[in-house]
């Protein structure tokens, strides 16, 4: 299994976790990837001229799998577990 392979099989599974996160999880992930998420839209609204429609779902669609994608990574590391 090649180092490529193997983070895309991290990022699916993180995903996936993420789904099952609990609630307050998915929050603090939204607020996490919200600044992300927001420059990414930015950058790519700056580099094209494509209308508000795309630029809405194209930073719903970034915000959702970050989000879930941030909440998953967190239940995989432990990050929520109050040991700050």
């Amino acid at each position: 299994m090649t180092e490529r392979s193997r983070r895309d099989a991290r990022f699916a599974g993180d995903l996936g976790r993420g789904f099952r996160a609990p609630i307050g999880g998915i929050a603090i992930a939204m607020l996490v990837m919200l600044p992300f998420t927001f420059a990414l839209t930015l950058l790519v609204g700056w580099l094209v001229s494509w209308p508000s429609p795309v630029m809405i779902l194209l930073a719903g669609l970034a915000q959702g799998v970050g989000t879930f994608w941030n909440a998953g990574w967190r239940m995989r590391t432990g990050a929520d577990d109050g040991n700050d």
